[in-house]
């Protein structure tokens, strides 16, 4: 299998059959790491970085709500 091309398909892969929580941390550390990149000239399309900021909002969302419904 080849290395995912884009930015978001990294974040999907590298998120892929973990706990929520775990989940969050990923996305938190590639998403401070692209931007960091993209601050330094590099990095991927801040579309692709935002896609990944919403992904962690609704996984947060979904880990609060399952939360509080217990």
């Amino acid at each position: 299998m080849s290395a995912p091309a884009f930015f978001s398909e990294k974040v999907a892969a590298a998120i892929k059959g973990k706990a929520p929580l775990d989940q969050l941390e990923i996305i938190r550390n590639l998403v401070a790491e692209a931007d960091a990149a993209k601050q330094a000239g590099s990095g991927p399309p801040l579309d692709d970085i935002n896609a990944a900021r919403r992904l962690y909002i609704r996984i947060a969302g979904e880990l609060y709500r399952a939360r509080n419904a217990a």
